[in-house]
Order: structure tokens, then sequence, then C-alpha cells
């Protein structure tokens, strides 16, 4: 039968603790770039979605780390940056 092959997922609606509110809400967050936000959402996922998604968690988590040393050094520079504009060394 087709539900065999074909998967159909509610993405409008983002209320509620099912496995389709929690998709749909992570993947809005990820739509709007906040992938540390998306990957807490998951967190809600029963085991057995947890797992598997597993695979593109991996990847989420080592670009949301990659996220956060970028912004580190970002911040640096521009603290530098002023430091240097105000006379400092």
């Amino acid at each position: 039968t087709l539900s065999r092959i074909v998967m159909v997922r509610r993405v409008a609606d983002t209320a509620g603790g099912g496995v389709d509110a929690v998709l749909a809400r992570a993947e809005r967050q990820l739509n709007d770039g906040d992938v540390d936000h998306a990957l807490r959402t998951l967190e809600a996922l029963p085991p057995g979605a947890r797992e598997a998604i597993d695979p593109w968690l991996v990847r989420a988590r080592n670009r949301a780390e990659i996220d956060r040393r970028v912004s580190a050094v970002r911040a640096q520079a521009l603290e530098d940056l002023a430091r240097i504009s105000r006379g400092g060394s």
C-alpha cells in the first residue's frame, strides 16, 4: 500500500508534543538559522524518532559547535578592533 512508501507529516501545526509538532518547531527554528534551539527542541522526540535522525543530529551538533567558535572569533576580533580604535594596544 501507499502508506508503506509515503509518509505524510503536518508542518503547519507546531502546537503540542507529538512528533509532527516537534519536527515542525525544529524545522522553523532551523529556517530561522537557530541550530542550537532546534537541537534542544528535538530532545523532546521519543527515543525511536531521535535514533532515526541520529546521523543528522551528529552533523547538526558539529555545525552548532562551528557556529559557536566562529561567533567567539568574531566577538574577539570586534573587541580587538574597538580597543585599537581607542588607542589601546
